[in-house]
């Protein structure tokens, strides 16, 4: 190896450090910032409406504490430590969505039953979309909770939904 090759693959190491140093959040993010990178056990976002001030979270982090699939959809929810404990909900639909039928999900703490966040959210998914994440309750540590996914066919026809109740109670 010549003398300048060493520099070049010094610069190399150099870029790849600091490349994976700044995707690793630091004490300042915020829960938003914290979760906007996703992971093997994540859910990447793309929801076209919600009830969370800033938006849905562009990925459910944690692991999954609940999954149904009935009704040709999938329904997961997931658990992570942060912010006094943190559920996610994804739901997906199994086959394709008509270019006028969306999806929504909605994840509430099983004890509230009104909808304001952050004990209750839910995301809508854009016209097409097969899976819609991020929608998220914080402070949820030895709470259980609900989720539903709800399918609502552009023909006019009624929506499908499948829901799980009172779980998750960490």
């Amino acid at each position: 190896m010549s003398d300048g090759d060493g520099w070049l693959l010094l610069a190399a190491v150099a870029a790849i450090t600091f490349a994976g140093a700044s995707a690793v959040p630091t004490g300042n993010s915020t829960l938003e910032d914290t979760f906007r990178t996703t992971g093997p056990n994540s859910t990447i976002n793309s929801a076209s409406g919600s009830n969370i001030p800033s938006g849905p979270l562009a990925g459910c982090p944690g692991f999954i504490v609940g999954q149904r699939t009935d009704a040709g959809m999938t329904l997961r929810v997931y658990y992570s430590p942060e912010s006094g404990g943190l559920n996610c909900v994804s739901g997906t639909r199994n086959s394709a969505v008509d270019s006028d039928s969306y999806l929504r999900t909605e994840i509430r703490l099983s004890s509230y039953s009104g909808s304001s966040w952050p004990s209750y959210a839910y995301a809508t998914g854009r016209l097409g979309q097969e899976t819609v994440s991020g929608a998220y309750v914080t402070d949820a540590n030895d709470l259980c909770v609900s989720a539903n996914v709800a399918y609502y066919p552009g023909d006019g026809a009624p929506p499908q939904s499948i829901s799980m109740r009172q779980f998750a109670c960490r």
